[in-house]
């Protein structure tokens, strides 16, 4: 990067409110800066509250449709009954209310730009028309028969995964690859941790000098806390976050205490990041990666401590007497392995195991209850596998890698937007583990 493409990222960020320097922010700024002069269609991809609507107007302030109307228009806000009448307007009695002639956004935008968010959430007959309008810039009034012209860039917007909802016949495969001219994609903010500092800092000085609450500020060591949290509502919800300790707390400087007494209840604590555990969740498939990698890791962790805890096992003695009449079995007929009374383990002078193993050894003798149906499980052992194969971190990310090729037809393109990584990672990716 130039120093010229900094100094032009700097001024727009300034300009448009955006604060962070993380490289994955500062690329997605200059992208919207470049591909604003092109009267092209733009596709944003970013979480819910990372800030599309930001990106949209930094396209249009800076092409040379900047003199004309910018409007936006939340497509999942819009009642399906009614959009078609919203974007592309409706002629006097084509419904009950319709008293007169009225122009849609389509109309009024014409010669500047239209924001659709949330494009995944248009219905499938909506998106035909706006594919027209795309082709040719024709539209069709509700209740009209007369076609009309309009030109108007498109940006669109979207949090969820549009390849997703094409296979599963919920989005137009030609409406998509129309407005996916360029992509934009917004980093989460557990992906830019190292900005969250710098926004929460300038949020609390904002609420400070709002609330004339004088120097109130978060502490060093709470800042660092944030970084720890996965924020899923992104800049939104951190904003809101700030607000409320600065609001709750009294005292002037906010410490790790208050910022965990505000995090939501249900917060898990990591040594990498601090995530929500709900099983009514509704983040939607942008977390789904972010989450995968997060119990990747915390396997891994997992993994070596159950290696060191193997090293340190007592294997019991399993030549013991046994309880009832039946005849010696071999273990490997079971899908469980011989259990015993904890009674008779301790008369037969057996350690018990730390924790549960599996065998697949061929055992002779092992111990057995008389009234398997009977027993009370916190008063029996279970012998296991003392040989597990874990996965590794990099096994993992390999498979995965892989599985999304295959179900791409090797496509590398459509492969990294569904992983949410750039294609140069990935394309390093492929190379490193021979795919």
């Amino acid at each position: 990067m130039t120093e010229q493409e900094k100094k032009l990222i700097k001024r727009v960020k300034q300009e448009f409110g955006i604060y962070g320097d993380s490289e994955k922010l500062n690329n997605a700024v200059l992208r919207a800066i470049k591909f604003a002069k092109f009267n092209i269609s733009v596709l944003i991809i970013g979480e819910s509250g990372s800030g599309k609507d930001v990106f949209s107007k930094i396209i249009h302030k800076n092409s040379s449709r900047s003199r004309k109307n910018c409007l936006a228009v939340n497509c999942g806000s819009i009642p399906q009954g009614t959009i078609d009448s919203e974007l592309f307007g409706y002629v006097k009695g084509a419904f009950t209310g319709a008293l007169n002639d009225t122009k849609g956004y389509f109309e009024i935008t014409d010669g500047g730009t239209l924001f659709l968010d949330e494009i995944g959430e248009m219905p499938m007959s909506t998106q035909a028309r706006l594919l027209r309008v795309l082709e040719n810039g024709e539209f069709i009034k509700v209740g009209a028969s007369s076609v009309q012209k309009t030109d108007v860039r498109i940006v669109a917007a979207t949090n969820r995964d549009l390849l997703k909802s094409i296979n599963e016949g919920k989005f137009r495969s030609d409406l998509y690859y129309r407005l996916s001219d360029v992509i934009i994609e917004i980093p989460p903010l557990r992906e830019r941790t190292e900005d969250i500092p710098k926004i929460a800092r300038f949020f609390a000085d904002s609420f400070a000098d709002e609330f004339k609450m004088g120097d109130k500020h978060f502490s060093e060591e709470a800042l660092e806390l944030l970084k720890k949290y996965s924020w899923p509502g992104n800049v939104r919800q951190l904003k809101s976050f700030v607000k409320m300790c600065m609001i709750e707390d009294d005292s002037m400087v906010i410490t790790p205490e208050t910022v965990k007494k505000n995090l939501p209840q249900n917060t898990v604590l990591t040594s990498e990041v601090a995530t929500v555990s709900n099983n009514n969740s509704n983040t939607g498939d942008n977390n789904y990666i972010a989450l995968l990698q997060m119990m990747a890791q915390m396997l891994d962790r997992m993994n070596n401590r159950l290696d060191t805890m193997n090293n340190e096992r007592i294997v019991p003695n399993i030549n013991a007497n046994v309880v009832s009449s039946a005849p010696s079995i071999n273990a490997e007929q079971y899908n469980e392995a011989p259990i015993f009374h904890k009674a008779e383990a301790l008369q037969s002078n057996i350690p018990e195991p730390k924790y549960s193993q599996r065998i697949s050894t061929s055992i002779d003798n092992p111990v057995i209850v008389n009234n398997i149906d009977d027993y009370d499980r916190d008063y029996v052992i279970e012998l296991e596998n003392l040989e597990y194969n874990y996965k590794s971190l990099k096994d993992i990310e390999k498979e995965a890698i892989e599985s999304a090729l295959k179900r791409n037809n090797y496509n590398r393109k459509i492969t990294a937007q569904q992983l949410e990584i750039a294609e140069r990672t990935l394309y390093r990716k492929i190379k490193e583990y021979n795919l």
